[in-house]
């Protein structure tokens, strides 16, 4: 009886010794496996939006020809600075030029550009921009890079040197100027700058040509058909019956604020 209980009790250990040798490698495996992704995030309500930079309109939302107000309820807070001619958000990495309180042009700086002076006479550098250029082109990007998905520019502008920017090209596309910067880690251009200026016919990258007009469409949205150009469908001239003057070209329509 003595022998076998003793069995019994060595049997039982040699199980436990084996059972907590099992356990420790798998909390060695569990503890050195691969992290895996984080779940993304849903965006929190007024955090700030990451901006698609879009040739010839605008910042996402925030158009071309939108006044300061605008501006400043899609940024989320009031210009960091503010002038006559500009609403900048140096923290953001971006000027909004103005013309009579209207959004005239976009300027998308890379940080660690040169922003101005505080109020204290501190001199300020821009922060990081969050956003791109459709589809995934962003700041610090070499020039093949951006080329190989928008080509070739229309034009180059070497830009004398030195400035304050390190700017060293621009390239010219419509509705886009971006800035090429010598950056002197890499003793390579990087992107630096991009300026959206007003252009009807540009077309964000990857789009079709906007300057041919769709099957059965008029090539220009905000003008009526002329009297000999086209015809006319029951519904404008119910609108013309409507308005008192069949011939009246109907005006048009103010530009998205």
């Amino acid at each position: 009886m003595k022998l076998s209980a003793i069995l019994a009790i060595a049997v039982a250990l040699v199980s436990c010794s084996e059972e907590s040798s099992k356990d420790e490698k798998i909390v060695d495996a569990l503890a050195n496996r691969p992290q895996a992704e984080p779940f993304p995030m849903p965006p929190t309500p007024g955090t700030y939006p990451f901006l698609a930079v879009l040739a010839g309109q605008g910042l996402g939302p925030i158009r071309i020809g939108a006044t300061v107000a605008h501006v400043q309820r899609l940024m989320q807070q009031p210009c960091e600075a503010r002038s006559e001619n500009l609403c900048r958000y140096v923290n953001r990495g971006v000027d909004f030029n103005l013309v009579g309180g209207i959004v005239r042009s976009i300027y998308v700086q890379r940080a660690g550009r040169p922003g101005g002076r505080s109020s204290t006479g501190q001199n300020l550098k821009f922060g990081f921009f969050q956003g791109m250029i459709p589809p995934d082109l962003r700041l610090g990007m070499l020039p093949e890079a951006i080329q190989q998905h928008m080509g070739p520019p229309q034009s180059i502008e070497r830009v004398p040197g030195p400035n304050p920017q390190d700017t060293v090209e621009r390239h010219y596309y419509p509705g886009l100027i971006l800035e090429y910067d010598f950056w002197h880690d890499t003793q390579k251009l990087i992107l630096g700058g991009i300026v959206v200026v007003k252009d009807p016919n540009a077309v964000p990258p990857g789009m079709p040509d906007a300057g041919a007009p769709a099957a059965g469409g008029v090539a220009d949205a905000g003008v009526a058909p002329s009297d000999d150009g086209g015809a006319r469908t029951p519904r404008a001239k119910k609108k013309r019956a409507a308005a008192g003057d069949a011939g009246a070209t109907p005006p048009r329509q103010p530009e998205p604020r």
